[in-house]
């Protein structure tokens, strides 16, 4: 805590040392919500100051979920919700897109059922617009019900990918 009341006392010192304290840590986001009002909340100095970066989240259930009606046109959910989450997704993975600093970004992706190769192409795909990282991983934790889109040879992922 002496280092935060030392960047207090002056402004030159407080400039160069609070931008440290967004560089050396890894970040933790589970909610599809945090990163936007994040981006929005800290000054852009800070912002792109972040390096490391682990994002967890978890989908609703797919299409294939017997007690679960969804709108086939959202990954998210079947209610009104659904098109706010969207936007959501598309807007957290521009945001993380233009991180400036973001040297290392560790991606977790759950869903309580099997998943259609489709559906996954269409939640990684914003994933694959991220370029320029030192070390980039998504790892998903569900079972592709086809064929996997992701292990043609035309397509070309910018991340390790880990099932």
């Amino acid at each position: 805590m002496r280092v935060l009341e030392l960047a207090y006392t002056c402004q030159r010192i407080y400039d160069e040392v609070i931008p440290l304290l967004y560089t050396l840590p890894t970040f933790l986001v589970d909610n599809i919500c945090t990163l936007p009002w994040w981006k929005d909340t800290l000054p852009p100095n800070c912002f792109d100051s972040v390096r490391s970066l682990s994002m967890k989240f978890s989908l609703l259930p797919t299409r294939e979920d017997p007690e679960f009606v969804r709108d086939p046109n959202s990954k998210f959910s079947s209610n009104a919700a659904s098109k706010l989450a969207d936007d959501m997704w598309q807007r957290t993975w521009s945001i993380v897109s233009q991180m400036k600093g973001l040297r290392r970004l560790q991606v977790i992706l759950d869903a309580p059922g099997p998943v259609v190769a489709e559906m996954e192409a269409e939640v990684l795909e914003p994933l694959r617009k991220i370029m320029g990282l030192d070390d980039y991983e998504v790892a998903i934790g569900w079972d592709t019900q086809s064929k996997d889109l992701l292990e043609d040879d035309t397509c070309e992922i910018p991340f390790r990918l880990v099932r």
